[in-house]
């Protein structure tokens, strides 16, 4: 699985069927490392996948980017394109 889904599969799997705290604390945990630049991820990727059918979880992962952006007190990543559409 490539980090990207991995990204959005946590998401979705800490929010539904109902709240999953491990899931949601490895997602925080994968996007603050790749906003830090310590992996590559490919937000334009994440943001199709959390928009597919399987998935549909746009606003949460939005959501979660946005928050752990904040966290970290970045607006920047290692991307020169960030994930600016999801944020």
């Amino acid at each position: 699985m490539q980090p990207e889904e991995l990204l959005v599969e946590r998401i979705l799997v800490s929010e539904y069927p109902g709240p999953h705290p491990p899931a949601r604390d490895c997602a925080r945990k994968l996007a603050a490392v790749a906003l830090n630049g310590g992996m590559e991820m490919d937000w334009t990727e994440v943001a199709r996948i959390a928009a597919l059918p399987e998935y549909r979880s746009e606003e949460s992962t939005r959501k979660l980017l946005e928050d752990v952006r904040r966290e970290l007190g970045t607006h920047s990543t290692s991307d020169p394109n960030g994930p600016a559409d999801l944020v």
